[in-house]
């Protein structure tokens, strides 16, 4: 049976409390664009101001950043920060996963406000995608 050194079992820990730091700002940003405190569009603060705001590392809130590029909720522009993406079907997608997880704690106004969010994105969408005899029916 292989030996754990004691030094690896640092690194372990400390990349997984560097893990779950990260998850519990991505929940924050997500939730906060679910609830429209962050519109589509709009600057996230710079990385200086998010350390500040979750007592986080540089290393901590990159990483966080990149969860929520890789799951279509923001797009980074070299030079001139992170914005929050615009909506498409797979952003509503993970924005519903993510919600989902929300609603243990939600109150019926929070999932009303949620459904009014989705389905005016839902509708806008089939709009955008809809062909011209789909929009002459409407």
């Amino acid at each position: 049976m292989a030996k754990i050194r004691s030094r690896d079992r640092v690194r372990f820990s400390m990349v997984l409390e560097m893990s779950q730091r990260s998850a519990g700002i991505i929940e924050e940003i997500e939730a906060e664009i679910l609830k429209g405190k962050l519109l589509p569009g709009e600057r996230l603060p710079s990385e200086e101001k998010l350390c500040e705001r979750f007592s986080a590392s540089r290393t901590v809130i990159r990483e966080a950043i990149q969860q929520l590029r890789g799951r279509g909720l923001l797009r980074t522009t070299k030079g001139s920060g992170s914005y929050i993406a615009d909506p498409s079907l797979d952003s509503l997608t993970t924005a519903m996963e993510a919600y989902a997880s929300l609603v243990v704690e939600a109150g019926f106004m929070e999932l009303i406000d949620f459904r009014i969010l989705i389905e005016t994105e839902c509708a806008r969408l089939a709009a955008v995608h809809a062909g011209e005899s789909v929009l002459r029916e409407l």
